[in-house]
């Protein structure tokens, strides 16, 4: 297709063989993030935000690094503003009876 559309002045073929690459042919990707979701979202877990379930699955599906090259990575910059959002409250939609 590259090839075709370099010689062609056609713009909205591009837009329409693009929107077509676009679909993925199966939905098994989905599928695999609802089942990681539903992995992650337990019963004892359940009043988690579902931008810390989306933080999750985005770590889960993103990060690569070995066990070693994670605790090298949590002893940059970037790896202790991790820990530090890891550890915050703000994660959670609800706020702590008092006892």
């Amino acid at each position: 297709w590259s090839k075709i559309l370099i010689k062609i002045d056609a713009p909205n073929l591009l837009k329409i063989i693009e929107y077509i690459f676009a679909v993925p042919p199966t939905n098994a990707f989905v599928e695999r993030i609802f089942s990681v979701m539903k992995n992650l979202w337990t019963d004892e877990r359940n009043r988690l935000r579902v931008e810390v379930i989306k933080a999750e699955i985005m770590t889960n599906f993103n990060y690569t690094l070995s066990c070693h090259e994670f605790c090298e990575f949590l002893e940059t910059e970037s790896g202790q503003q991790l820990v530090k959002a890891a550890k915050s409250e703000k994660k959670y939609n609800f706020k702590k009876q008092s006892t």
